[in-house]
C-alpha cells in the first residue's frame, strides 16, 4: 500500500471518530435524554393500543380467489367466470391480521359435484357462503360478499357457425365519403352453447357503435355482443371501413324537356349548362356528361312565362353534391307543323 492511500484511509477514519464522538456527546445531553424518554413512551403507548386493537371487534375487506376443478377436457364453459370474490369480513383484529398474513386460500368450485343433464348449475348465495366458511375461523362473522349466485354455463356439444350482424353507423367529414361495404375480417363465428340455448341461436351482433365525422379508412377492433350462457369464438371482430377524398368536377350537360305535349316543342336559352359536383378521386376519369341529365318541365310555363328552373334529373351513384348553373332559362315554345 502507497504512503497516500495509508494517509487517506488515516483521514477518513479520523473523521468517522470525530462525528461518532460528535453523536455520542449529543446523545448523553439531557435535551437528547428526554427525546429519548418520550420516543420510548411513544412506542409502549403504540404497543398497549395495538394489543387492545387485537382483542377488539373489527371490520375489513379481503379478496378470495376461486378454483374450479374436475371440469371434463370435453366440457366447453360457455360463459365468463369470476375468478375471486370480495368478502366483507368481522373478527377479533389478531385473527384478521393472520388473515392478512396467511393469507385466505381459495374456495373451490368442484364441477363433478355441481354437473346436471342440463348444463347448467348455479350456486347460491348460502352454498357459496358455506364454501368460504371452510377456510375461515368459526369466530369469523361473514357479513356481505361482492356476488349473490354463481351461475356456470357449459356443454359438450360441437356448437355451431353463425353469421355475424353488424349494428354500428358511420358518418365522414363533408369532403370524404364511404366507398364501398364495411367490410368484416370474418362473416361467421362459432358459437358454443347448451343444446336448448344454441337452437334458438341463429346470428349475432356486434355491440352497437357510431363513429363520426372520419377522414380516411377506418379499421377497428369491435366486440360481438355477449349471451348469457354462449361462448362466442372469437369473441370480437376487425371492421374496416373503406373512405375516399372527393374532388370537384364541372361537366356541359345539355338541358333537356319534359312533359311537351305533342305538336309542341320547347327550346332553352342556353341549351347547355354546367353541372358542378363531387366525385370520388378513383371514379373522376369515369364520370362523363352523359351520366347526368337535368331538365325544365313545360307544366311550369304557365306559372312561370319568362324562365324554367332547371331540375337535375340524373347523376350517378358516384357523384354527389350536384348543382346546376343557371338554375333557371329563357324559353320559347314553337308549333311544329
Amino acid at each position: 500500500m502507497s504512503d497516500d492511500e495509508k494517509k487517506k484511509r488515516a483521514g477518513v477514519k479520523t473523521f468517522l471518530l470525530r462525528k461518532l464522538g460528535s453523536v455520542r456527546s449529543r446523545l448523553q445531553s439531557e435535551r437528547s435524554k428526554d427525546i429519548l424518554t418520550f420516543l420510548m413512551f411513544v412506542a409502549l403507548s403504540f404497543l398497549f393500543w395495538m394489543m387492545q386493537s387485537l382483542g377488539e371487534d373489527m371490520n375489513t375487506v379481503y379478496r378470495i380467489p376461486i378454483k374450479y376443478t374436475n371440469i371434463p377436457d370435453n366440457t366447453i364453459i360457455t360463459c365468463e367466470l369470476p375468478t375471486s370474490v370480495t368478502v366483507h369480513l368481522r373478527d377479533e383484529g389478531a385473527v384478521l391480521m393472520n388473515y392478512n398474513l396467511e393469507g385466505i386460500p381459495s374456495f373451490e368450485v368442484d364441477f363433478k359435484q355441481y354437473a346436471n343433464s342440463r348444463n347448467a348449475f348455479i350456486l347460491t348465495s348460502e352454498e357459496i357462503k358455506n364454501l368460504i366458511k371452510k377456510n375461515l375461523r368459526n369466530t369469523t362473522n361473514l357479513t356481505s360478499m361482492s356476488i349473490d349466485t354463481l351461475a356456470v354455463y357449459y356443454t359438450q356439444a360441437a356448437g355451431k357457425k353463425v353469421k355475424v350482424r353488424i349494428e354500428g353507423s358511420v358518418t365522414t367529414v363533408p369532403q370524404c365519403i364511404i366507398s364501398g361495404k364495411i367490410h368484416s375480417d370474418v362473416d361467421s363465428v362459432q358459437v358454443y352453447a347448451p343444446e336448448y340455448l344454441l337452437n334458438t341461436i341463429s346470428y349475432v351482433e356486434t355491440d352497437s357503435f357510431v363513429v363520426k365525422d372520419i377522414a380516411q379508412t377506418w379499421t377497428q377492433t369491435v366486440p360481438l355482443r355477449k349471451i348469457e350462457g354462449v361462448k362466442i369464438v372469437p369473441n370480437e371482430i376487425t371492421l374496416t371501413v373503406p373512405v375516399e377524398e372527393l374532388t370537384s368536377k364541372s361537366l356541359s350537360v345539355p338541358v333537356s324537356a319534359v312533359n311537351v305535349p305533342r305538336g309542341m316543342s320547347l327550346l332553352t336559352f342556353p341549351a347547355v349548362v354546367k353541372v358542378d359536383c363531387m366525385v370520388p378521386v378513383s371514379r373522376f376519369s369515369q364520370i362523363s356528361a352523359e351520366d347526368i341529365a337535368v331538365a325544365v318541365d313545360y307544366k311550369e310555363t304557365r306559372n312561370a312565362p319568362e324562365k324554367l328552373a332547371i331540375k337535375i334529373t340524373r347523376t350517378p351513384g358516384a357523384a354527389y353534391y350536384a348543382t346546376v348553373a343557371p338554375d333557371s332559362v329563357e324559353y320559347i315554345l314553337e308549333q311544329k307543323h
